[in-house]
Order: structure tokens, then C-alpha cells, then sequence
């Protein structure tokens, strides 16, 4: 067994972020009466996902999980 090619992993990545997409589509948290630490797990990874170079405009067409990535790391003070 070898590594996976780059677009192998771009295709599993994107199977996963519809995933994600789909869960956040009908609820503002992945569980209920969130926020939870796995939110903030997983907003964590998709903010770093939209830094990143090669995956920067990951969320462009998934506005619920744009919009959960948004909720969950702005910060007022």
C-alpha cells in the first residue's frame, strides 16, 4: 500500500465537509443545546482549513459550516 495522491485526499476531504455540512444545515451545533468542545474541536480544524493555502476556500460554497466556523470563534470583548 501507498500513499494517497493529493486528489484521493481532496476528494476525502470534501466527502467529509459535505458531511459536515449536512449536520449543520438543521442545527447551529453538532449536538444538542451546544456549544460543545467537539464544536469548538471542529471549528478549530475548519478555520485552520481556510488559512491553509491549498484548502483556503474550502467553505466558500458551504455557508453552514462557514457560518458555524464564524459563530464559534468570534469573540466579543
Amino acid at each position: 500500500m501507498g500513499r494517497k495522491t493529493a486528489e484521493h485526499v481532496r476528494r476525502d476531504l470534501d466527502r467529509s465537509l459535505d458531511a459536515v455540512e449536512v449536520m449543520l444545515a438543521t442545527s447551529d451545533y453538532l449536538l444538542p443545546e451546544g456549544p460543545w468542545l467537539c464544536d469548538y474541536a471542529l471549528a478549530a480544524q475548519l478555520e485552520y482549513l481556510t488559512r491553509a493555502p491549498a484548502t483556503r476556500g474550502v467553505l466558500d460554497a458551504r455557508p453552514s459550516s462557514a457560518a458555524f466556523v464564524a459563530r464559534l470563534t468570534t469573540t466579543s470583548r
